[in-house]
């Protein structure tokens, strides 16, 4: 996968066409604030927008091939949904004490229930998870009240306290697994923090930064099970007073009211 690929879920939700493209903004006039993770017809209202520009004379050949390229990858999660294997789901039945519990997503995009048996979560996006459970449930028992959770597996690495593996909710900020490895050392090179999948780059930059400060999640940041953040770290030991004050503001200080509601960034 090319490494600017999956900025386009970013730019939905407030960081990216490529950002310095005011034409990218307006993408989601609908955005509610509390919502964690990202609707169908809000990645499908995605998906038009980059295909347009992708034929557009109005941008660089360029930016055109990046929406392209974007285009694809929107279109491969409409298609294949959000569940990959390691995945883990934390199910909640009232009522129902064997079915509540955590759940580990198998091969073949698999959740195995007890008693209920196999169900395939191919095409299912965490948005539409509980639903999806509650149908199927559904067959089984009236009604059925469900709560589910998905959570990831990622890795913070660089100029923090305590760098490792961390088990998130999907529909947490980003934020917070930094938060969770004791924040950005006084070493922290923010301007040059990154996500990466295997040995590409899938989120940096400016980009990543707006997508901090917004406190985007990792659903609308289309990021996954297996992948890492990195904080690269200072060659000299102080930094500028006004570089950590920065830092602090943009990571530590920001709450969540500052999403707006008609703007990407």
């Amino acid at each position: 996968m090319n490494s600017i690929r999956l900025l386009a879920t970013a730019c939905l939700t407030g960081c990216l066409m490529v950002v310095t493209q005011p034409a990218a903004a307006q993408l989601m006039d609908d955005w509610v604030a509390e919502q964690g993770y990202i609707s169908r017809v809000d990645l499908e209202k995605l998906l038009n927008r980059l295909e347009n520009t992708a034929v557009s004379p109005s941008y660089s050949a360029d930016l055109r091939a990046l929406a392209r390229q974007q285009a694809s990858d929107v279109l491969a999660r409409l298609r294949e949904g959000d569940f990959h294997v390691g995945d883990r789901l934390f199910l909640t039945v009232p009522g129902e004490p064997a079915l509540t519990d955590t759940f580990v997503v198998e091969q073949q995009h698999t959740l195995t229930l007890p008693i209920i048996g196999s169900l395939n979560l191919y095409g299912v996006l965490r948005s539409e998870l509980e639903s999806h459970i509650r149908q199927y449930l559904g067959r089984y028992m009236r009604q059925p009240s469900v709560k589910a959770e998905s959570f990831i597996r990622v890795t913070v690495l660089g100029a923090v306290p305590k760098p490792g593996f961390y088990s998130i909710r999907s529909e947490a900020p980003v934020t917070d697994v930094l938060m969770q490895a004791g924040g950005p050392t006084s070493r922290a090179v923010m301007d040059d923090i990154r996500v990466e999948r295997g040995t590409e780059r899938i989120l940096e930059g400016e980009a990543l930064q707006q997508a901090l400060a917004l406190g985007r999640t990792f659903d609308q940041l289309s990021l996954k099970g297996g992948d890492r953040l990195f904080i690269p770290e200072r060659a000299d030991a102080v930094r500028s007073a006004e570089g950590w004050v920065r830092t602090v503001s943009m990571v530590l200080s920001i709450p969540l009211t500052i999403f707006a509601v008609t703007q990407i960034f």
